[in-house]
């Protein structure tokens, strides 16, 4: 069996649907990057990150693409020949966040898209990425609330009683809460994110939303529902992602084994699979919907003079 690189199971085709193009333009107004040349990705994985900078940038662009995880570390010949095209160049580095590889002052531009919620000391990681900035250059990171998810809407839930509601809160909570104790991350740290900037010095520091939302309805035929349904019946099949039980389990035990909160795991584990069953059904009848709203915070904030 090939091993996985880190967050693997959420590299997949949807990842490029995250952003809409006229919006994350706007974004790149209001923060400037036109004047910025230099870029460190941090976190880059699959660089789905990078491209989207690498667009706005004042060129010659440079790019330095850093991961934990060797696997993406390495790079490919297809990434390089993508930026080529760009009129950019990209180095790709193994690092640590919290231990950022480079000396002060080195880069306009310090990025991270959907890291931090992965990082045991976030607020460490942000002052290493403050650090390796120029002064004047800027920090962004776009991080979720992924708990929020959890009260969003659809054709399954519409008439569920609120005890229902109310168990799947807590299933995603407890979910949230194991993983953080774990050192493994807050799945929701964008809420955070503006204090833990200013707690770490940065000016002008502004705070927006992605405009993005990734409705679902009948009759399902846009690229972009066609590519989540693959990827949610991928992790449905293979228990991956939020299918997968070991680590629900794993993060649920870290709370608490009491034997009721066990119990209301796997409960709580069988309705989920349940609830993925039933939305195939529905849309095997072209009854499925849903809004498809999450929360996205994109958080940036400048390096002063100190």
């Amino acid at each position: 069996m090939i091993e996985k690189g880190h967050s693997e199971d959420y590299f997949n085709e949807d990842r490029n649907f995250w952003w809409n193009r006229d919006y994350f333009e706007l974004l790149t107004k209001r923060w400037g990057l036109s004047k910025y040349s230099s870029l460190l990705d941090v976190g880059s994985g699959l660089c789905h990150w990078s491209k989207l900078f690498s667009n706005y940038l004042k060129q010659p662009v440079e790019i330095v693409a850093l991961d934990y995880d060797p696997k993406w570390a390495k790079g490919n010949s297809e990434l390089e020949e993508y930026f080529y095209r760009r009129n950019a160049t990209i180095k790709f580095m193994q690092g640590d966040a919290e231990n950022l590889p480079f000396e002060d002052n080195t880069f306009d531009i310090v990025t991270c898209q959907t890291v931090l919620i992965h990082l045991k000391n976030p607020l460490k990681a942000l002052s290493e990425m403050k650090r390796v900035l120029k002064k004047g250059g800027i920090l962004i990171c776009a991080e979720m609330n992924n708990i929020a998810g959890a009260l969003a809407k659809s054709t399954i839930t519409d008439d569920e009683a609120i005890e229902e509601t109310l168990d799947r809160l807590k299933y995603y909570l407890m979910y949230e809460k194991g993983k953080r104790i774990l050192g493994e991350g807050d799945n929701s740290i964008g809420d955070l994110l503006p204090g833990y900037f200013a707690e770490t010095g940065l000016e002008s520091i502004k705070v927006y939303l992605s405009d993005k939302a990734s409705p679902i309805f009948p009759p399902y035929d846009t690229e972009e529902e066609k590519t989540f349904l693959d990827t949610f019946n991928e992790w449905l099949e293979n228990d991956e992602g939020e299918f997968d039980y070991q680590q629900a389990l794993r993060y649920f035990k870290t709370v608490s084994e009491k034997k009721e909160d066990l119990e209301f795991f796997h409960k709580q584990w069988q309705k989920r699979k349940e609830e993925a069953r039933m939305q195939n059904e529905q849309i095997r009848k072209k009854q499925f919907s849903t809004g498809g709203a999450y929360v996205m915070y994109v958080i940036s904030g400048i390096k002063g003079e100190e």
